[in-house]
């Protein structure tokens, strides 16, 4: 994230770091391997190992590097994170703690034990591959990267805004929990059901009006028929159509 906040500063012209300082962060971290990796090369136990490896100084970072005021919040909510941390940074711009926020996330594979710990769950394809939607489906395959996006209230009418030209309008995000299923990593079919509804309610949207969704298809005997039973019940009905299915993690790992 720092070469993110790096190469954000770098380009002054786009997005100049006076222009943003009221500019919240919100940033979705998993897993938290850099302190063992330091831990297990011996390196000495300095301020800057702590600083360089709590999930609660990534944000201060960007923060930090870019001189940005507003909310500043690092959040782990597992595979969800990322999403998390910009449905977190939207509601930010609706109560108007921050004009302008930056919301993203991280993951990297740094430790052989954590796929070892995932596999033991039964979890991992053994292809290391996510085959989403697929009958050979036997597990997800891990992937890792970043992203930030930059967010911003539509009622704003600046034409000045530091950001560039949006990309995409977000009507609408929901976020919620299965609550006791089946087991703690198993997915519920009702509350995906009921997240998608609540996302199209607050979109003020039909199932009609949707023309594709991007999956979390994992790749999963277990996950992938819950979830298509969720999309199902939340979009069949009168004036249903076509609907594509996306699955990125097909592409780029979990």
């Amino acid at each position: 994230l720092e070469c993110a906040a790096a190469a954000l500063a770098a380009s002054a012209p786009l997005v100049p770091a006076s222009s943003l300082p009221g500019a919240g962060v919100f940033i979705g971290c998993v897993f938290h391997e850099y302190y063992a990796v330091l831990d297990a090369a011996g390196a000495p136990q300095t301020a800057a190992a702590l600083t360089g490896t709590g999930l609660h100084f990534l944000a201060g970072r960007i923060c930090y590097t870019l001189s940005l005021t507003g909310p500043c919040v690092a959040l782990d909510t597992a595979c969800s994170s990322s999403l998390v941390a910009a449905h977190a940074g939207g509601a930010a711009l609706e109560r108007g703690d921050a004009g302008v926020v930056l919301a993203g996330g991280v993951s990297l594979m740094l430790l052989p034990e954590t796929a070892a710990r995932l596999a033991a769950l039964a979890a991992l394809s053994v292809e290391g591959r996510c085959r989403s939607l697929d009958a050979a489906a036997n597990g997800y395959g891990r992937g890792e990267g970043c992203v930030l996006l930059g967010l911003a209230a539509t009622v704003d009418p600046a034409p000045s805004s530091p950001l560039l030209p949006p990309l995409a309008l977000v009507a609408a995000t929901a976020v919620n929990q299965a609550g006791r299923s089946s087991g703690l990593t198993a997915p519920s079919g009702p509350a995906q059901a009921a997240l998608l509804g609540a996302a199209l309610a607050r979109a003020h949207a039909a199932p009609a009006d949707v023309g594709s969704l991007a999956l979390h298809g994992t790749g999963t005997p277990l996950g992938d028929p819950i979830e298509i039973g969720g999309v199902g019940a939340a979009y069949a009905g009168a004036g249903a159509g076509p609907l594509a299915l996306l699955a990125p993690k097909a592409g780029w790992g979990h």
